[in-house]
């Protein structure tokens, strides 16, 4: 079974008959070879380690992406917020 770019194998022994192996998958997620007691909680943990992908991109990388989605361009009739007033007593 194919899940999220990951393969899913059955696995099964006599005491967790619906054990699963991932048996590929994209090797920045570290998650070839691993074993779980049932298809959801692979799915769960494949879930869990993309996410966590996600988290750690670095801005730089979460810019790019917009910048794909939507076209964010800063040079047309852009001007700087005035800077903030400052009170003295």
């Amino acid at each position: 079974m194919k899940y999220q770019n990951h393969t899913i194998e059955e696995t099964p022994t006599e005491k967790y008959p619906n054990m699963v192996t991932i048996t590929a998958g994209a090797k920045s997620y570290g998650m070839k070879g691993r074993r779980f007691i049932s298809l959801e909680k692979a799915k769960l943990a494949i879930e869990e380690v993309r996410g966590e992908v996600v988290v750690r991109r670095t801005p730089k990388q979460i810019q790019k992406d917009l910048e794909q989605t939507i076209p964010l361009d800063y040079s047309k009739d852009w001007q700087s917020p005035e800077p903030l007033k400052t009170f003295s007593i």
